[in-house]
């Protein structure tokens, strides 16, 4: 065995079959014989062609009970997808290819994660989840009414237009997104409870938060300059912060709900101790 896949090009992770793609005919017949029953199944690759690899989905029909796939490698840009789309039983895909995808033929999908390329303009009833990277606008979330919980990497908007669309957002995790530098649009998400970001803009005015009353969670992997915008904050019970820049954590004490604090480092020019920190939250 060498790698990640063993000499018949089979990984085994937990209760996931991973085919690879550059030993794809020898991984196959191994797939045949050893796990007929099969429900969650992907491809990856250690290393990918130029122009990506030339295989075909259709082994997929043999296994019509799947309920999980993913993709971990470029496919060829004429490869055959379209057994993909005859799974009625899939509720999780992992697309992690440049190759087009059309969401809106899989009519049991729960949970995706995919580049921002391959999100095409049909749309799904059923996602709530999705975890998409590279997107340069959020447009396409007109397209998924159901969605609960969206995570963006690499996100090259300057602001969140259109996130207004997706009226049943619960959690949103922005990662990677270094031009985004305006989030007023949360303020649009009625049920949001939950809300992470790491390595956004610098400039990033976090005083909105305020205003954005359902948040019950809030993970800043960032530096903030002040943490005066929680005094606003009704009915928020966790957070985490990698830094508050004033020094000044008054705001942390007085409010009424917080339960959980953690701060990544304690510095000693904060107006409170890591004592008095330890003491009255669960954190740190």
């Amino acid at each position: 065995m060498t790698g990640l896949f063993n000499n018949n090009g089979i990984w085994e992770i937990d209760d996931r079959i991973i085919l690879d793609a550059g030993n794809f005919t020898k991984a196959l017949a191994t797939l045949g014989k050893k796990f007929k029953a099969a429900t969650k199944l992907g491809i990856g690759a250690e290393s990918s062609p130029k122009g990506g690899h030339c295989l075909s989905l259709d082994f997929l029909k043999a296994f019509p009970r799947l309920t999980h796939f993913e993709l971990s490698c470029n496919l060829a840009s004429d490869a055959n997808v379209s057994a993909l789309y005859v799974l009625p039983d899939l509720q999780f895909l992992q697309w992690w290819s440049d190759s087009p995808l059309d969401i809106s033929q899989l009519s049991r999908l729960e949970r995706l994660s995919c580049f921002g390329e391959t999100l095409p303009e049909a749309g799904s009833s059923t996602l709530r989840q999705l975890h998409i990277g590279g997107a340069k606008d959020l447009r396409f979330l007109q397209k998924l009414p159901a969605l609960q919980n969206l995570e963006l990497r690499d996100f090259s908007g300057s602001t969140l237009a259109g996130i207004v669309e997706a009226k049943q957002l619960r959690s949103i995790t922005i990662k990677s997104s270094k031009r985004l530098d305006c989030i007023k649009a949360l303020q649009q998400c009625p049920v949001l409870e939950s809300l992470e970001l790491e390595a956004i803009g610098k400039d990033v005015e976090l005083s909105i938060l305020a205003s954005c009353k359902g948040l019950k969670e809030l993970y800043l992997h960032i530096p903030i300059a002040s943490c005066s915008f929680l005094r606003g904050m009704e009915n928020l019970s966790t957070l985490v912060c990698k830094e508050v820049l004033d020094n000044d954590l008054a705001p942390i004490f007085e409010s009424k709900t917080l339960r959980y604090v953690h701060l990544y480092k304690h510095k000693k020019a904060y107006n409170y101790s890591k004592q008095e920190l330890q003491e009255r939250f669960a954190g740190d």
